[in-house]
Order: C-alpha cells, then sequence, then structure tokens
C-alpha cells in the first residue's frame, strides 16, 4: 500500500528533525546508531522519512527519544506538527530484542488481569513522570 502524501511529509519532517538534532549534537549515524541501538542503515533511513512499515517500533522510537535528548513521546509529536520537546533528565536507552519480546508476550499472555490492570498503571504513571 503506498504512503499517502501526509505520511511521507511526517516521515520527511521527523527525518529532518532527527538529522538535525543528531549534527547539533554533533553525532555520526554511526555515533547515534550505537547509542540508540541500532544499526546505522537504521538512523539514515529514518533521516530520510524512508523506513519499512507503516510505523516506526516503538523501541525504536524510545532509543531515538533518548539518545536525542527528547522526551518520551517526540518522535510521535514531530509527526503530527509540533516541535519535539527536550528532555530535562536524561534516561537510558534500551536494548530490546526479538527473545525479549517473546518472553513479555509469553509472560503478559498468561498473566492474571489484575496483574495487566496494575502493569498498565506503573507505566502510565512512568509515562506522566517523564513528562
Amino acid at each position: 500500500m503506498a504512503r499517502t502524501t501526509k505520511q511521507q511529509q511526517a516521515r520527511e519532517t521527523l527525518g529532518r528533525h532527527v538529522l538535525a538534532r543528531r549534527t547539533a549534537l554533533g553525532m555520526s549515524q554511526q555515533q547515534l546508531a550505537e547509542r540508540a541501538h541500532m544499526v546505522r542503515r537504521t538512523v539514515g533511513s529514518v533521516e530520510r522519512g524512508d523506513w519499512q512499515g507503516a510505523t516506526l517500533h516503538e523501541s525504536t522510537k524510545y532509543n531515538l527519544e533518548a539518545a536525542l535528548g527528547w522526551v518520551v513521546g517526540a518522535c510521535d509529536a514531530v509527526m503530527r506538527g509540533e516541535e519535539p520537546a527536550l528532555s530535562t533528565s536524561p534516561r537510558p536507552t534500551v536494548n530490546v530484542d526479538n527473545d525479549d519480546l517473546v518472553f513479555v508476550y509469553r509472560a503478559l499472555n498468561n498473566a492474571d488481569p489484575e496483574l495487566l490492570r496494575r502493569v498498565r498503571l506503573v507505566i502510565e504513571a512512568a509515562r506522566t513522570d517523564s513528562d
């Protein structure tokens, strides 16, 4: 399915912001990739607004935001036409691989509904605290 002009413009806008911030921080694509736990090719794809899939994976956005010193949700904000907000406190990036995702999926799939509700509350509280 082809992307609409609006979707492509949002991707390209994000790419320009990532490139500008990376450059302002004096980082190469490789340095940003290492800091964000991804390959350089992914950084290049983001900067060009030319990645596979409908959207970036949540872990990719999270790690880019952390590596660039942006708040959680900045990538989505940029794609909505907003400016990326800088974080007031540094946060670590996370190196998540497929085994981690399978583990979490299986654990949540078998979890008690009350536990899932509590996990959701903790995540929402953490997001609120980080904003």
